[in-house]
């Protein structure tokens, strides 16, 4: 106010020369705008309130984010021998062999009836 005092509160109504402003013991204040140096609106108590619990509530949701299933320190390379590690190399060569193979055998058994032409 340009008298000096302030008033903290609800505007309520307002028209071109006067304000309505209803204070927190609700009282209501009926002010005209000649007289007010200045007004600063802010969010109400309540809204600060509900805003703050809302955001307590979304910390309070919040899932920890999960651990990798392989870390640098656990990721690499290894080589085995024996059996084991044979065992598979033994089996692709042979399903590698035997596709081969029947590409050849149908291959030989085309180039072998085109020539009979």
């Amino acid at each position: 106010m340009k008298n000096g005092k302030v008033y903290e509160g609800k505007i309520i109504n307002q028209s071109r020369e006067k304000i309505q402003v209803e204070l927190d013991n609700k009282q209501v204040l009926v002010l005209d705008k000649k007289d007010i140096k200045r007004i600063r609106y802010t969010p109400s108590k309540e809204e600060l309130e509900r805003k703050r619990k809302e955001e307590k509530k979304q910390q309070a949701t919040l899932v920890p984010p999960k651990k990798p299933l392989i870390s640098r320190q656990n990721s690499g390379i290894s080589f085995e021998t024996g059996p084991s590690s044979y065992k598979s190399a033994l089996v692709k060569l042979l399903t590698f062999y035997s596709l081969i193979s029947t590409i050849g055998i149908g291959i030989r058994q085309i180039h072998a009836s085109s020539a009979h032409f």
